[in-house]
């Protein structure tokens, strides 16, 4: 896909088969949910208790606590609302093995990071499908494995040869004292968005 055609996607209707929540994008969110690429576009879902992100290029696990923080906040919940934003997975009735395994469904959130920022929400196959397609990345996602499977084949793609040594004591303690100040900041943010007239639209309207 073409960089005018991903634009074209991406334009003022926004994602094919997603809804755009109708609230300013945070400044930093993705760092904030704990993404550390550099994509454009990253699809967000829990499974099993268990945030993830992808942007088509790896699977990763993030932040579970500003995950929460954001998705309860009041202003971010009420458009949430009718959204299951968690992927189950089951085993079909006939199903021999764990490849047999398939998504129930749920919904996931996409973050586009290109300024000034918007945020959907869907079908979890339809934000991944976003994730890969809209960021460039060839192939499909695989619709027959459940995202826990599909994180052990992005792991297994990985170059591990530059892999960090855990940070110190030291280190640990200014990360987190960084990651708090960007949660505090976020929901901060969030506390003086108006949700006004489109806000209760995006209620009536959701599933």
């Amino acid at each position: 896909m073409s960089e005018s055609q991903r634009a074209r996607e991406t334009g003022s209707q926004g994602i094919a088969g997603l809804r755009r929540l109708s609230i300013p994008y945070p400044p930093g969110l993705d760092r904030t949910l704990g993404y550390g690429g550099n994509a454009r576009l990253v699809a967000w879902w829990v499974h099993e208790g268990v945030l993830r992100c992808e942007d088509g290029r790896g699977c990763a696990i993030a932040n579970m606590s500003a995950w929460c923080a954001f998705t309860s906040h009041p202003n971010v919940a009420l458009m949430l609302t009718g959204y299951r934003l968690e992927v189950s997975d089951g085993r079909p009735p006939d199903g021999p093995g764990p490849h047999e395994w398939v998504s129930r469904g749920g919904d996931a959130l996409v973050t586009d990071r290109r300024a000034p920022g918007a945020i959907y929400v869907g079908d979890f196959y339809k934000a991944l499908h976003a994730a890969y397609h809209l960021n460039g990345v060839a192939g499909e996602p695989d619709p027959s494995i459940v995202p826990t499977e599909a994180l052990a084949m992005t792991i297994a793609r990985r170059d591990w040869s530059n892999l960090e040594l855990p940070p110190s004591q030291e280190e640990a303690k200014r990360l987190l004292e960084e990651q708090h100040r960007r949660e505090d900041f976020m929901i901060s943010f969030l506390d003086h968005i108006e949700p006004g007239k489109q806000g209760a639209r995006d209620q009536q309207e959701a599933r």
